[in-house]
């Protein structure tokens, strides 16, 4: 923390030399558009093509907006965590309505951290334990239905399973429009987040967005007073409460806050937006790394085989503990291809970086995924390789610059959950079934989906011990 007050002193102290400054080097692209097509259509390898060739703070114009590329492990936790006053969220007028004024994904600054205060006792590592039998229950009923076909699709598959884990294991919604509904409802919602905000009714993707949320949140509503009804009796069953009870009862023990009801709301669907498709996501890439890896999956089958021996069936948080490598295998999934590649912010405050200066008003693009794959000092060489020992060695266990969920206050604050859920699905394929995925190099579609092009077809089989 001190470190980081005399790098900021530093920093104002500089300010009053900040007009003398050169911006920083540019990207010339045709005029009107810049480079907004290059970015459209590969903003990963424009991005990285940008710092590679112009350095770690540079820009470019989209259709006449300055945009301001920030890479470098220092760089990005001065204006994301050090000084996160430097940069706002950006956000959409259809993001706005569709997630909700009290969302954490809309939230800024003392309101954000508010809503976070009270919100984040939910998911601290003993309060998700709470609900690892029902992530597990969901990942040997999604496991053993996709083993009686013979191929499923992963990539629709695999949403059905994290939407079904958020919404039911993890927030308890008992939705009565069924799961086909649901996922359908919620793919709408997902898509409609990333539109033009043009509201045609069922004719256009913002149209359909607004249509679905409008059922999503009949069943959020329909869990709050199941929610009342629970809290006049004991309430969460046998295994303890659910996430939408949890944030009905806590209270703050200095203030006395409680979320309101609409807060609640807002922030359960981004509670589902945030756990359906990233770690969808990573679930995929995992699958894909276990194909092409088989001896992967073989050192998980023995962790798995120790880890019962010692703890039984029962996936308990001793147990979860103990998979060591299971959860290195995660780690390095999320390094090697990192959900997110930026999140959009805006230049809010002038400052120097890199010897150049950046000005109020640009749009900014913290390059935490670049980081996460490219810049980490303890790995040399080999970034775009697949391997999980890294994180088994004494360098592995130090933070270094993996930062796949953020940094700062708007970290993602589902971070321990996506790890537990990602190593309980690993350890349900590795001790009861086999795998066969026929295209081990799919071709992916663009952001904000990523999805295999091939839907990414998979052939589960029960594992037979020989």
């Amino acid at each position: 923390m001190q470190v980081a007050n005399e790098r900021r002193r530093e920093y104002l102290s500089a300010e009053e030399d900040l007009d003398g400054l050169p911006l920083p080097p540019m990207s010339r692209g045709p005029p009107l558009i810049g480079d907004f097509f290059k970015f459209a259509t590969g903003p990963t390898q424009f991005a990285l093509g940008l710092v590679d060739e112009l350095g770690p703070v540079c820009r470019c114009k989209l259709f006449g907006f300055d945009c301001v590329f920030i890479s470098g492990q220092d760089n990005l936790r001065r204006v994301l965590q050090e000084e996160a006053d430097l940069l706002e969220m950006v956000v959409s007028k259809a993001q706005r309505f569709l997630m909700g004024p009290s969302s954490l994904g809309v939230l800024d600054g003392a309101e954000h951290a508010r809503v976070r205060r009270l919100t984040y006792p939910s998911f601290t590592l003993d309060a998700l334990c709470t609900h690892i039998p029902d992530i597990q229950a969901a990942a040997m009923d999604f496991f053993s239905k996709w083993a009686k076909q013979p191929s499923i699709k992963f990539s629709e598959e695999v949403k059905r399973f994290t939407l079904c884990v958020i919404s039911h294991a993890i927030i308890g919604l008992d939705v009565a429009i069924g799961e086909d509904q649901l996922v359908k409802d919620f793919q709408s919602y997902f898509d409609g987040l990333f539109s033009f905000g043009i509201n045609l009714g069922p004719l256009t993707k913002y149209g359909r967005a607004v249509g679905a949320k409008v059922r999503l949140v009949q069943s959020v509503n329909q869990g709050l007073e199941e929610g009342k009804r629970a809290l006049g009796g004991h309430g969460g069953g046998h295994e303890g409460p659910k996430l939408l009870e949890k944030l009905q009862t806590f209270q703050d023990p200095e203030t006395g806050e409680r979320l309101t009801e609409d807060e609640i709301r807002d922030h359960v669907l981004f509670l589902m937006l945030a756990g359906y498709n990233t770690t969808a996501d990573t679930l995929t890439h995992l699958l894909l790394q276990l194909g092409r890896n088989p001896e992967i999956l073989t050192r998980l089958r023995e962790e798995q085989a120790a880890v019962m021996a010692a703890h039984g069936p029962y996936m308990g948080p001793e147990a979860l503990e103990a998979m060591t490598y299971a959860e290195a295998c995660v780690k390095e999934v999320l390094r090697v291809t990192p959900p997110v590649l930026f999140p959009l912010r805006k230049v809010a405050r002038e400052f120097e970086m890199e010897g150049v200066r950046v000005p109020v008003g640009w749009t900014a693009f913290p390059l935490i995924g670049h980081a996460t794959q490219f810049e980490d000092g303890r790995w040399t060489g080999q970034q775009d390789t697949y391997n999980p020992n890294r994180f088994l060695t004494e360098d592995g266990r130090k933070p270094g610059a993996w930062m796949p969920f953020g940094l700062g206050p708007h970290t993602c604050l589902g971070r321990s959950l996506a790890i537990m859920e990602s190593k309980i699905f690993l350890a349900t394929l590795a001790r009861h079934f086999d795998i066969s995925i026929e295209n081990l190099y799919p071709e992916f579609g663009l952001p904000p989906s990523n999805d295999p092009k091939d839907g990414m077809p998979v052939a589960v089989t029960r594992h037979i011990v020989k």
